[in-house]
């Protein structure tokens, strides 16, 4: 599973975490790694979908921006990919018909280059965040609309195309 894999990844070292193609039915937990979580051939050929009421993503142990996950389809999570007191770093997904796309409490993530669609959520959700970067995202037709924003310090938000939510675009 991916999860072994990031299990028998360093914790002193960058290890890099190459998942082959396919769908895989679990919730990865990055557990504190400095692991690079990267598909081999991309998002329409390697997707997550986690268990009933789980992320596809978990950061919730401490990660810094050297724990990266990207070139994934995420889908059908609670959240896509759920983060808290951690900072890592999620680029280059797309985060489908999950509950969230990317819900981050107390954290400075990196969010780059994702397409996150069809959330009955938020594509973003930021609650006391501390200088999170959103940069190059696609957040389209999200129901709860593209970023909440809630005690999110020093914000960068960079060329992010945010169409279609019902919900506003950004909401502070």
């Amino acid at each position: 599973t991916i999860q072994t894999a990031i299990n028998a990844a360093s914790v002193l070292t960058s290890d890099t975490v190459l998942v082959s193609p396919g769908v895989y039915n679990e919730s990865v937990n990055f557990n504190g790694k400095a692991a690079l979580l990267i598909s081999a051939n991309g998002p329409t050929v390697t997707v997550i979908k986690p268990p009933a009421g789980s992320s596809a993503i978990s950061f919730v142990s401490g990660e810094t921006t050297n724990s990266i996950v990207s070139g994934f389809t995420l889908t059908n999570g609670d959240a896509g990919v759920s983060v808290s007191g951690s900072s890592p770093t999620i680029s280059s997904n797309v985060i489908v018909n999950c509950g969230t796309g990317v819900a981050c409490y107390s954290t400075s993530p990196i969010i780059m280059d994702n397409v996150i669609s069809n959330s009955s959520g938020s594509a973003i959700f930021l609650f006391d965040c501390d200088s999170p970067l959103l940069a190059g995202n696609a957040l389209v037709s999200n129901q709860g609309g593209g970023v909440n924003m809630y005690v999110a310090v020093s914000t960068t938000i960079i060329n992010n195309l945010i169409q279609g939510n019902p919900g506003a675009g950004i909401t502070m």
